[in-house]
């Protein structure tokens, strides 16, 4: 039953993996430095998500803000699953869903209008 409700969660993190990293390295091909800022913003974005600390031990004032960060759901998901043992809340999936195919979809179409600028730049 557990591998039933990780499949989604798994699929909408590695579309989201995809489509961001299709889009950075587009990015970096004609901007060098995205490579650099990628790697800090990640890192910021790696804390920013309560993955190694548990949403509790934040101020009350924070945790609407935390609620703006797609991965906290999908974190939050994953520990409903495994720590919880219980299902997901598919609603609050639903809008990370939306956002990572939109982002895939930007990706690939951003990535075939440059392809061939792409290899000239490269």
């Amino acid at each position: 039953l557990t591998v039933l409700f990780l499949i989604p969660l798994l699929a909408v993190q590695v579309l989201l993996a995809v489509g961001l990293g299709v889009m950075f390295g587009l990015l970096n091909v004609f901007f060098r430095d995205v490579g650099q800022l990628s790697g800090v913003l990640l890192q910021f974005w790696f804390w920013a998500t309560p993955i190694v600390y548990p949403v509790s031990i934040l101020p009350d004032w924070s945790r609407p803000w935390m609620a703006l960060n797609p991965m906290y759901h999908l974190i939050q998901g994953y520990q409903d699953i495994f720590v919880a043992h219980q299902s997901p809340h598919w609603p609050s999936l639903g809008l990370i869903a939306f956002l990572s195919m939109s982002i895939a979809f930007f990706s690939i179409s951003l990535f075939r209008r440059h392809a061939d600028e792409m290899v000239d730049e490269l």
